[in-house]
């Protein structure tokens, strides 16, 4: 009993390097573990797609793979770190590279895992997902003409955070451009061999895994997973934290989204990026920022101004504000939004 008390106790936290970041692997209750980066945005080019590690009785379901082949391979070895069990499932929430490119590396570790995504994940994988990456691991000379660009419209604006934007953008077209380029050498393609468009419920014991479409977000066909025991959702990248990114070009279908999943009881959301939630506070800061911005907007029109004159009347200091409370970056009043 007390080895098995300071196991669960080592076990509440732990670190793997991996890179350009570090994962953290946090317990959330018995057997489920949300493994993610502290800073998610330690530059602003270079995100890594939140995971979460649930272990069953006597096998292993992960929620997202990573952003490349060596981030599924530190997801692969935090899952061997926590137990000895296999990855029987591998779910991938939507197609964006950043938390599915890992797929490779669960494939040959757990030999026979079956990949979980929607029709379309599958096919944004197989298409967009595999050309970024193929792009970048064959040259990275667009983007660094453009980040030359970006520094030198930096230097020219009198900002007060400038020179510190210009180091961030140094840090990841001088070196971090070219870590993810040899991250991305080798890229294997593994999509979703299993497809589930609506939902499916997988039965482990007691424990009840829920995987299923809530709604629209800032991908196509995107899937979120949901422990109803435990109280859990892990929401891909319909909530982002600390800073979101909707990026839907329907704001009120994001709305409806965000709403359907504040619906839902759990204690614990862990967001596509960013810490886990330990409550409903920010998914509903979320919405009022929707509401806020589509109620502004609104006013402007009403008022009289045309339509691409409306983004310079809103306050972005103001709306960002709750999100970033000492904003990093202060180029315009719409650097942020």
């Amino acid at each position: 009993m007390i080895l098995a008390s300071l196991f669960a106790a080592m076990a509440a936290s732990i670190t793997v390097p991996c890179g350009l970041f570090t994962l953290r692997v946090d317990s959330l209750a018995p057997g489920v573990y949300a493994a993610y980066q502290p800073e998610p945005f330690p530059s602003m080019f270079y995100l890594e797609g939140n995971a979460t590690i649930v272990v069953n009785a006597h096998d292993v379901l992960v929620v997202d793979a990573g952003s490349s082949p060596k981030a599924g391979q530190c997801l692969v070895s935090a899952v061997k770190r926590l137990t000895t069990k296999p990855v029987r499932f591998l779910v991938n929430t939507h197609w964006h590279g950043d938390h599915t490119l890992g797929n490779q590396a669960f494939v040959d570790a757990f030999p026979g895992v079956a990949i979980i995504g929607s029709t379309k994940t599958r096919a944004g994988e197989m298409d967009d997902g595999l050309k970024n990456a193929l792009d970048l691991a064959h040259s990275t000379a667009s983007r660094k003409a453009q980040g030359a660009q970006l520094i030198a419209d930096a230097q020219s604006r009198p900002a007060l955070e400038r020179d510190s934007a210009i180091a961030v953008f140094h840090r990841y077209y001088d070196h971090d451009l070219d870590v993810r380029q040899r991250d991305y050498q080798g890229i294997r393609l593994a999509p979703p061999d299993l497809l589930v468009d609506d939902e499916l419920t997988i039965q482990r014991g007691d424990r009840v895994i829920r995987i299923f479409s809530i709604g629209k977000g800032d991908a196509p066909g995107t899937l979120v997973v949901y422990l109803p025991n435990e109280r859990i959702l892990a929401s891909a990248d319909l909530v982002v934290a600390p800073i979101p990114f909707g990026y839907t070009q329907e704001p009120l279908a994001w709305r409806e989204t965000l709403a359907r999943s504040d619906s839902l009881p759990f204690s614990v959301l862990i967001p596509g990026h960013g810490n886990p939630q330990r409550d409903h506070g920010y998914v509903r800061q979320l919405m009022q920022l929707v509401d806020t911005v589509l109620s502004e907007s609104r006013h402007a029109v009403h008022a009289g101004w045309p339509a691409d004159s409306v983004v310079s009347k809103l306050d972005a200091h103001a709306l960002a504000r709750p999100f970033t409370p000492t904003p990093r970056f202060n180029f315009s009043s719409r650097s942020i939004f």
